[in-house]
C-alpha cells in the first residue's frame, strides 16, 4: 500500500472515533525534541526532521473534515531572567512556544499551517500542575473547546 492509501486508510478510521486530532511537537510531529533553548539558527534543522507520517496524515485528515492541533510544552512563558528570550552568549534569539510551533508549520506545511490551532503550555512555567493538567490533559481540554467537541472526541499522538 503505498503512502496516500495508507495516509487515506488512517484518516478514515480516525475521522470514525475522533473529530480533533492533536499531534505533539517534539517528538511526534518533529522526531527530535526542542528541549525548550532551540536557537533560531537551528531552525531548519529542526524543521528538517518532520515525521513523513505526519506530513501525509494531514491532507488525508483534512479530506475526511478532521480537525488539526498542534500542541507542546514549549511556552513562551519559559522565558525570563534566568533564560532571556535572546542568547546573549550567541547574539541569537531562543524559540520557543507558539513562535516555534509557527515556524515548523510554515517550513514544513506551508499549504496547510493555518489549519492547526496552537496550544503551547508548561505547566511549570504557569504557576505548578495540578492532577486535572497532568502531562497534555489541559492541552486537550483547550483543543476540545476551541473546536467546541468533548474532549473524548479528541486524540493526541
Amino acid at each position: 500500500m503505498d503512502v496516500k492509501h495508507s495516509a487515506d486508510d488512517f484518516a478514515r478510521k480516525i475521522s470514525a472515533r475522533f473529530d480533533v486530532v492533536c499531534f505533539d511537537l517534539d517528538q511526534c510531529a518533529v522526531r527530535q525534541h526542542s528541549r525548550g533553548r532551540l536557537l533560531s539558527t537551528n531552525l531548519d534543522d529542526f524543521a528538517s526532521q518532520v515525521s513523513p507520517d505526519f506530513v501525509s496524515a494531514i491532507p488525508a485528515l483534512l479530506k475526511h473534515n478532521v480537525k488539526l492541533a498542534i500542541v507542546t510544552h514549549s511556552d513562551l512563558a519559559q522565558h525570563g531572567p534566568k533564560k532571556p528570550r535572546r542568547s546573549n552568549d550567541l547574539d541569537v534569539d531562543v524559540v520557543l512556544g507558539d513562535d516555534l510551533v509557527h515556524e515548523v508549520l510554515h517550513r514544513t506545511v506551508p499549504d496547510y499551517a493555518h489549519e492547526f490551532f496552537v496550544v503551547a503550555w508548561r505547566p511549570k512555567s504557569r504557576g505548578g500542575e495540578g492532577d486535572k493538567d497532568l502531562g497534555k490533559i489541559r492541552h486537550m481540554r483547550t483543543c476540545a473547546a476551541f473546536y467546541d467537541v468533548p474532549v473524548e472526541r479528541c486524540v493526541l499522538f
